[in-house]
C-alpha cells in the first residue's frame, strides 16, 4: 500500500512541475540573471487585439462565424509581421466544450473542424494554463518561440532512517524563449479582452 501511494504522489509531483513549465510558457516567469522570462501573454512585441463580435470564445453568444473571423484576423496579423506558419492555436480550458458544439445551425462539423480546415493551421490544443479570455496563435517555427532545456522533467529518489523511509522529489530546468526579429515582428498573436 506505501509504494502505491508514493507511486501516487510521485506521479503528482512530476504533473505539478510541467502545469509550472506551462504556466510559465504562456504567461512568463521571473526574471533570471536581470533579464525577463516572456511567455506567449507577456511578451512585448506580440501581436494583440480585443476580440471580435460576441467577446471571448467562451460567451455562450460567440457563434461558429465569430471564431473564425477572429482566426482571420489573428492569421492576416501574423502574416504582415511575414510570419506565414504552421499555426498552432491555444485556447483557454473555458472555451474548449465551446469547441466541440456545431459550426453553425444544423451543421455537419464542429467549430473545430471548421477552423482546422484554414490553410496554415496545424492545431487547436487546449491549455489548462492558459488565463481565461485569452486566445493565442503562434508560428511553430524556432524563430518564434522555442524552449531552453537544462534539464528534462525527472524524478529523483533517496531513503533515510536504514531504507525505511523512501523520499522522492520531482524536478526540471528550463525556460520558454519567445523570439521577436529586429524589427519587432513577432509570430504570436494573443487575443484578449
Amino acid at each position: 500500500k506505501r509504494t502505491g501511494r508514493r507511486l501516487t504522489q510521485v506521479r503528482v509531483a512530476g504533473r505539478v512541475v510541467a502545469e509550472q513549465l506551462e504556466k510559465m510558457l504562456f504567461q512568463g516567469g521571473p526574471t533570471f540573471g536581470g533579464l525577463p522570462i516572456y511567455g506567449y501573454t507577456t511578451h512585448p512585441n506580440r501581436n494583440t487585439s480585443a476580440f471580435g463580435t460576441n467577446g471571448d470564445w467562451a460567451e455562450a453568444a460567440k457563434t461558429g462565424e465569430n471564431i473564425l473571423a477572429d482566426v482571420q484576423t489573428m492569421k492576416t496579423a501574423l502574416h504582415a509581421d511575414r510570419m506565414y506558419g504552421p499555426y498552432m492555436i491555444y485556447v483557454p480550458a473555458n472555451a474548449a466544450s465551446k469547441l466541440d458544439g456545431d459550426f453553425k445551425a444544423n451543421s455537419d462539423k464542429t467549430i473545430r473542424q471548421r477552423v482546422l480546415e484554414i490553410d496554415g493551421i496545424a492545431g487547436l490544443r487546449v491549455a489548462d494554463q492558459l488565463p481565461s479570455s485569452h486566445v493565442i496563435m503562434v508560428q511553430m517555427t524556432q524563430d518564434v518561440t522555442c524552449w531552453v532545456n537544462g534539464e528534462s522533467l525527472q524524478t529523483v529518489q533517496w531513503d533515510e532512517y536504514g531504507g525505511f523511509e523512501l523520499n522522492f522529489k520531482a524536478f526540471a530546468i528550463g525556460v520558454p524563449l519567445v523570439r521577436a526579429d529586429i524589427q519587432g515582428r513577432s509570430g504570436v498573436y494573443d487575443m484578449t479582452d
